[in-house]
């Protein structure tokens, strides 16, 4: 499992963090545990949890990694992939989420996709 020191947090210090939230609070505005999900607005909403889900995420200096669908070999096209693709293309920025550990969640803001 992973966990954090307190106000120990992964990514960049320059990172404005808005929280903590609950699970609760989040599924509200995310609306499910799919990591990317496209909410009514047209907006995305994405899960980052650096390995407690079992994805390992992580930031690399200013760029937050975030490996999509499936934890082996090569990404495959799925609709989650496909999400992400489509706002790659069109500069459609994303709402991140952060789970720290279970249930402390804090609000990344707005980053867009650039790889």
């Amino acid at each position: 499992m992973v966990s954090f020191a307190p106000n120990s947090f992964p990514g960049p210090s320059t990172l404005e963090r808005e929280g903590p939230y609950t699970w609760l609070e989040i599924n509200g505005w995310h609306g499910g545990r799919r990591g990317v999900r496209k909410r009514p607005d047209n907006t995305l909403s994405l899960l980052l949890d650096y390995g407690l889900s079992g994805y390992l995420d992580y930031w690399e200096g200013d760029v937050l990694r975030y490996l999509g669908d499936g934890v082996t070999g090569d990404q495959q096209l799925t609709p989650t992939t496909l999400l992400m693709l489509e706002a790659l293309g069109a500069g459609t920025a994303c709402r991140v989420w952060e789970r720290i550990r279970p249930n402390v969640w804090y609000d990344l803001g707005w980053m867009k996709f650039i790889a």
